[in-house]
């Protein structure tokens, strides 16, 4: 599941792509997917040259971008390996459209979010970085982004609230009772038991104070 925004709704954080046989949902706002589980990596880079791998059938051309990393912006999971101590990876796209094809344009700068593997369709979100927003920006170089201050909301009781989307759309909320602020008052840690007996914990910006 992924942290989602309090203020937005999932609707109103969306947009929608449609090229011929293919449509897509994007979010507009890189940090949604930079607080998504099921997006592993997050890379700048700029697109040094491209080759195009033929197959036997033209709809099914593939173009390899050799895409060299300026930041690793997120690396998590198993395709953490896939940009380990590279300074230059191979990102493969469909060329054909009606296919979710998509292209990159040489010699440009992009922020691009992946899944498990490095290969790119038109659903992926991909931005050049001239055309970032000032906060995908901001999100870009920032190292301690904290995805709590989104998706979480302090309650009347000194506890807080943290809703998370899954990937159908489902929206599930917890309840963490148990929190202390640190002495200088920068960051709050909360904790709540789940039915498993397991410990699970967030810690969230500043003081809980109620929204």
């Amino acid at each position: 599941m992924e942290w989602i925004p309090l203020a937005l709704t999932f609707v109103t954080a969306v947009c929608f792509h449609r090229s011929q046989g293919c449509t897509c949902m994007t979010s507009k706002d890189l940090a949604d997917y930079y607080c998504d589980d099921y997006t592993e990596l997050i890379l700048r880079g700029e697109v040094l040259n491209s080759t195009v791998v033929e197959s036997n059938y033209p709809w099914a051309d593939i173009v390899s971008y050799a895409f060299e990393i300026t930041s690793v912006i997120k690396a998590e999971g198993n395709s953490s390996r896939l940009v380990e101590g590279k300074s230059i990876v191979d990102i493969n796209a469909n060329t054909n459209e009606a296919m979710c094809g998509t292209r990159l344009t040489l010699g440009v700068e992009y922020v691009i979010a992946f899944g498990a593997s490095l290969h790119i369709n038109l659903c992926n979100w991909k931005r050049p970085v001239l055309d970032l927003q000032p906060s995908d920006l901001e999100l870009s170089e920032d190292a301690f982004f904290n995805c709590a201050a989104r998706s979480c909301r302090p309650t009347a009781d000194n506890s807080l609230e943290c809703c998370r989307r899954a990937r159908l759309g489902e929206v599930s909320c917890l309840h963490y009772p148990f929190c202390y602020t640190e002495l200088d008052g920068e960051m709050t840690h909360c904790c709540a038991i789940l039915t498993d007996g397991t410990v699970e914990c967030v810690d969230y910006p500043g003081l809980l104070l109620k929204k």
